[in-house]
Parts: C-alpha cells; sequence; structure tokens
C-alpha cells in the first residue's frame, strides 16, 4: 500500500508538474542504479567543474556540494517523493536548483519531469555486466539492512526502486535491471549515453564518450588520455559504485 501511494502521488505529479515553470539549468541527471559506478561518474563530473549531487538518498553520505541551495536538494527531493511537496518545480529555483548533476538512484524517478525542465540536460545511463551487478547490488543491500534496521525514507526508496526493502531474488534483481534500462528508450540520441564504466574505463574509452556526450572545453586530448577515476568499494570491482 505504502509503495502504491507513493507510485499514485509521482503519477499525480507528471500530470500537474513542469507546465509553465521556467527552464532549470540542471546539465546532467545519471540514472544507473546502485553498483553501476555512480560515485566515479560523479567524481569524473566534479573534475570537469559540475556541482553534483550523488546519493542524495543515502543520510550516511553528505551531498558532493558546498552551497546551501545545493545542500536542499536531498530534503527537496525527500519532500517530493513523500507527498509534502505536492507541485513540486524541476525548472528554474525547483528541485534541482544549485546542482549542475544529480547522479544515482531514486533520480530516475524524476528523469521525464527533469528532461521536460531542462532542455540542455542530458542523460546517462550506467550499465554493468547483469551478474556482476546483481551479486554486488546484493553485497550493498547486505550493508544496508532490511526491513526494520532501515529508515521509513531508505524503506520506501528501495521499495520504490527496487521493488522491496528485503533482498531480492536474482530473478526479481534481474528483471528490474532490464526494465530501468527500458527507461532512456524516448530519450533522443544526442542527448543520451549509456555507458559501462568498467569496460571503458579498462580500454581507456570512458573520458572519450563522457567528453562526446557532454562537449565541454575541459576536455583536452590530456584528461582523454588519463585514467578514469576509480573509487574504493568493498561490494564490486567496478571502479565506483
Amino acid at each position: 500500500a505504502e509503495v502504491a501511494d507513493a507510485l499514485s502521488k509521482l503519477h499525480l505529479l507528471r500530470s500537474s508538474a513542469a507546465t509553465s515553470m521556467p527552464n532549470g539549468h540542471l546539465k546532467v541527471i545519471g540514472v544507473g542504479l546502485d553498483e553501476t559506478g555512480s560515485d566515479a561518474l560523479a567524481t569524473a563530473l566534479k573534475r570537469l567543474g559540475y556541482t553534483v549531487v550523488n546519493h542524495w538518498y543515502d543520510k550516511s553520505r553528505s551531498p558532493a556540494c558546498t552551497t546551501a541551495q545545493c545542500k536542499s536538494i536531498p530534503a527537496q527531493l525527500v519532500s517530493t517523493i513523500s507527498g509534502i511537496a505536492t507541485r513540486p518545480n524541476f525548472g528554474l529555483g525547483g528541485v534541482f536548483h544549485g546542482a549542475d548533476a544529480v547522479i544515482g538512484p531514486p533520480a530516475d524517478l524524476f528523469l521525464q519531469e527533469a528532461l521536460a525542465s531542462n532542455p540542455d540536460l542530458k542523460v546517462i545511463l550506467m550499465v554493468r555486466h547483469l551478474g556482476d551487478w546483481s551479486s554486488s547490488l546484493k553485497c550493498k543491500m547486505r550493508s544496508w539492512g532490511t526491513g526494520r534496521r532501515q529508515t521509513a525514507q531508505q524503506s520506501l526508496f528501495h521499495k520504490l526502486v527496487y521493488g522491496s526493502d528485503q533482498l531480492p531474488s536474482d530473478y526479481m534483481l534481474h528483471k528490474r535491471y532490464l526494465e530501468h534500462a527500458d527507461l532512456v528508450r524516448s530519450v533522443p540520441a544526442d542527448r543520451l549515453l549509456v555507458l559501462d564504466i568498467a569496460n571503458a574505463a579498462a580500454n581507456g574509452d570512458a573520458w572519450r564518450q563522457l567528453c562526446t556526450l557532454l562537449r565541454l572545453s575541459r576536455c583536452s586530448s590530456q584528461l582523454i588520455s588519463s585514467h578514469f577515476p576509480r573509487v574504493s568499494n568493498p561490494c564490486s570491482s567496478v571502479p565506483g559504485r
């Protein structure tokens, strides 16, 4: 019932939000699931000069931003999901105000609103080998705890993103992963990058792919040929969860 109520609220938001709000300035939204390299991507974007909010739903980790506006984004997103904010603004001065990039779930819940309200927005879907991903995610879920060990906010987010706050079966995780990948079907090709960070970094191609999408002056040949960021992660061999 809790998830159905939250999904119903999201449906209502989609029918009412982003209708008359001025366009916003969000530049990047990373819609990969946990354990697909979001930390590495966030580190790379910060190196390119972006203000980044990463893992905003995880209270044990601080958003990677310093301004008061940027720091308010997690609270605004929580208010939106919980239904406190009944007509959220995803454009200028709205939910994402103060950040250039928002990375990691459950940002994907607001992909369509973000696209409609931010005309220059680029979408990055982080992917990895399905079996490796599910093994890493189960490891991470065990560290989160399940059911009563989670906060009410964590529990709701996990239900919305993964279908359960318990440890799902491999079948359900694989099903969720494949369904999640369909989110980007409607995104124009010039605004989308599907990035396998583990493979691209191993092949020395991650910076090139990212810079081809973003087209920034900071994307020098020296940067493109350098090593992509690696972030320590006890649950995964992918360079940055």
